[in-house]
């Protein structure tokens, strides 16, 4: 596998398209309400028009995020102000790793600190620690954050509201989704109750099976067709 996770997508309908990318989110430890944001989004004109493609690329690693949360979540809104991000690994197998990082409230407006290995982290997760902290005065999102290569910068993928002396697992699925349409932008809360039906619908690239460039294409009739790796076929949607 590369560095990255590429997805290229090709709008073969006969109209202008929005197109929203999201990951599934994911699963949170402890029975915490899981929040999902749109991690890119962009217009694409019908590719016979100008033969354009829209092109979304994150890095493979594992990132823990947090960010200072606007006071009230709203559908469709910015969840937050600018996501802190870290490198970090997941329990594997066997043997130890770095999977834990404490949230950091000394840095200005927050940060997590260089990861360090604990104990009872289940296998594939990581964790964050959170500090004692006023979740009211200063609400905190924190959970899986993706990093974009060009823009050197974080967006929390899913998350969680923290609360404080809390110990956060936090296990990533590497599976993205592809849907249309302008109700989100990159950094926006997908709405909680439509976030089910959006993953029935909308195109689905899985890299848990090894795969990490797929070229996606929208067809006339509204279908999807999803190739991976340029080589293997795969329909679009669901969970």
């Amino acid at each position: 596998m590369g560095s990255f996770y590429t997805i290229k997508i090709k709008n073969e309908s006969f109209l202008n398209q929005n197109f929203v990318i999201f990951q599934q989110p994911a699963v949170y430890v402890g029975g915490w309400q899981v929040y999902v944001n749109a991690v890119f989004d962009g217009s694409l004109r019908p590719f016979y028009s100008d033969g354009g493609l829209l092109i979304f690329q994150c890095l493979q690693h594992c990132y823990a995020g947090a960010q200072v949360a606007v006071p009230s979540l709203q559908p469709g809104q910015s969840t937050g102000y600018m996501t802190a991000g870290q490198a970090i690994d997941v329990t594997p197998q066997s043997g130890v790793s770095n999977n834990s990082t404490n949230l950091n409230l000394s840095i200005n407006p927050l940060g997590l600190d260089s990861p360090t290995h604990a104990e009872g982290v289940r296998e594939g997760a990581y964790r964050i620690v959170t500090p004692s902290f006023d979740p009211i005065s200063s609400p905190i999102n924190v959970g899986l954050a993706i990093k974009h290569p060009a823009s050197d910068s974080y967006i929390l993928s899913s998350f969680i509201q923290a609360q404080p002396l809390s110990n956060i697992d936090c296990q990533p699925i590497a599976k993205f989704y592809i849907t249309t349409g302008n109700d989100y932008q990159a950094g926006q809360l997908i709405n909680p109750e439509s976030l089910e039906k959006l993953l029935e619908s909308a195109a689905i690239c899985d890299a848990t099976q090894g795969s990490d460039t797929f070229d996606v294409t929208y067809n006339p009739d509204g279908s999807w067709t999803v190739l991976y790796d340029r080589s293997v076929p795969s329909g679009g949607g669901g969970l």
